[in-house]
């Protein structure tokens, strides 16, 4: 009587997997979480907007970026640009040609001699956390030749939209 209790229970327990497993619709896909921390991250294009600073006798401004974190400024990259727009045609180049730039966690802090405020020229960074391998098509890329890669390879590379809006 025991054997035959105990064969009971399996034979409904099994019956109850393969009932309550069985596989119907999916359903409709939910949407997008935030990047991750070992994700890449990009500013949209900010305007600039210099204040004059009396104390370092040059022109500044802070951007907050939250996702620059210690961790970042420890082993992660992070590249600037600056976009141009003269007469209709946009150019981007390397922040650093033309601003001096300080991270710190959550913060840059640009300086210039020069107020490039009002001007049209627009920046963005890009984050690139120490864990992400850039692996493509067989080549490995290191930090250096990131930060000297044209701004069309980069976001190219690391799947940033390419119109120059930010979206």
């Amino acid at each position: 009587m025991k054997n035959l209790k105990l064969s009971f229970v399996l034979l409904i327990t099994a019956t109850c997997f393969a009932v309550g497993c069985a596989k119907g619709t999916a359903g409709p896909a939910g949407p997008a979480g935030p990047a991750g921390p070992d994700s890449v991250m990009h500013s949209q294009w900010i305007v600039l907007s210099m204040a004059y600073n009396t104390t370092d006798s040059a022109f500044e401004q802070n951007i907050t970026a939250a996702a620059i974190t210690q961790a970042i400024l420890d082993s992660g990259l992070i590249l600037t640009y600056l976009e141009f727009i003269n007469n209709g045609v946009t150019n981007v180049a390397p922040a650093s040609v033309y601003i001096s730039e300080t991270f710190t966690p959550g913060n840059i802090l640009l300086s210039s001699q020069v107020d490039y405020s009002n001007s049209g020229i627009n920046y963005r960074y890009v984050i690139v956390p120490g864990s992400i391998t850039l692996n493509k098509q067989g080549r490995q890329y290191s930090k250096s030749q990131l930060k000297t890669m044209s701004y069309q390879k980069v976001i190219q590379l690391l799947g940033i939209p390419a119109d120059l809006d930010g979206n």
